[in-house]
């Protein structure tokens, strides 16, 4: 049996509050293949994308990131 991209709509739902909750700063997505969320950092400084497979652990990376850059934590904040 195939996979569709129903097997993986809670996946996504998670995903797309990720991105609620990061999207001044960050492209947030649920990528299938790697099993994996995925952020990538908008601005001008040098971040490395970000990857966990338990997206609490994603956000917190995130936020972690955001206070070393010295920036405020202008998101919503990330409930499951």
């Amino acid at each position: 049996m195939g996979w569709t991209r129903a097997d993986d709509e809670v996946y996504y739902a998670i995903a797309r509050q990720l991105q609620r909750a990061h999207r001044h700063r960050w492209i947030v997505f649920w990528g299938p293949g790697s099993r994996a969320y995925w952020a990538f950092y908008r601005g001008e400084e040098h971040v490395r994308p970000l990857a966990s497979a338990r997206p609490e652990e994603l956000h917190r990376t995130v936020l972690d990131i955001q206070r070393r850059l010295g920036q405020g934590p202008n998101h919503v904040p990330f409930e499951q």
